[in-house]
């Protein structure tokens, strides 16, 4: 019937991106030239491009209530090409996590973004995160994947990376009221404020005795004179009980 079935050696695709094959016949005497039409599906085969992601936390540590991004770089994509990469913002673990394949299943998740990234002719693109929110201590990281397409291969980001860590530290708490002490008064004596002071500080811290010397010296009334007159008596002379 004129039909005929072929197979070609092998041949190795050493690169990323799209291979066709392409066939023509050449013109003998007994047969017309041929050239195929180029750039059929059938004959079209794709080695996926690879992408990889590295990011970095806008902040290694911060405080509660702050607002916190990641910046995302994309290698390894289709020059031109615009693809999807979810990240997700992961906390707050009470620990800083050690780097795993996956986030673990019970994380909190503070918010889940899609983002729209097109590659350079380099095949490279970056792009920063809108900011959120990381409202209570602990330890949130930030962790990304990408969903396999024809012409791109799945990706799948290490889970705990040191750059894509942020630790949010709460606040010390304040210092403890300090007491406050205050000084009491002291008893009038009728005498000139510095000697009344004086009598009455030393009367406080040696004892009744002196303190009568005291008042005699300064004319106070004492048991042996109640006509209130003064007393010449030294004070050096007056003992104690």
């Amino acid at each position: 019937d004129g039909n005929a079935t072929a197979v070609t050696d092998a041949l190795t695709v050493d690169e990323r991106g799209f291979y066709v094959w392409h066939e023509t016949i050449a013109a003998t005497a007994e047969h017309e030239g041929w050239v195929g039409k180029y750039g059929q599906e059938s004959e079209t085969s794709i080695v996926p491009w690879q992408p990889q992601v590295t990011t970095q936390t806008s902040a290694q540590t911060a405080k509660p209530g702050a607002k916190i991004t990641d910046t995302l770089t994309v290698t390894g994509l289709q020059p031109g090409a615009t693809i999807e990469v979810i990240t997700s913002l992961y906390g707050p673990l009470k620990n800083k996590p050690a780097e795993a394949d996956a986030p673990p299943k019970d994380a909190p998740v503070v918010g889940t973004l899609k983002l729209k990234v097109t590659a350079d002719d380099s095949g490279s693109a970056t792009v920063t995160t809108e900011p959120l929110t990381v409202d209570k201590p602990g330890y949130y990281v930030w962790h990304e994947t990408i969903t396999q397409t024809l012409e791109h291969e799945a990706w799948i980001a290490i889970f705990g990376q040191a750059s894509e860590t942020t630790q949010v530290i709460a606040p010390p708490p304040p210092p403890p009221d300090t007491p406050t002490t205050s000084t009491p008064n002291l008893p009038n004596t009728g005498a000139p404020a510095t000697l009344g002071m004086l009598a009455a500080g030393v009367g406080l811290s040696a004892g009744g005795g002196l303190l009568l010397g005291l008042r005699r010296r300064f004319g106070g009334p004492t048991a042996s004179n109640t006509s209130g007159g003064g007393s010449d008596e030294p004070l050096d002379e007056v003992g104690t009980p």
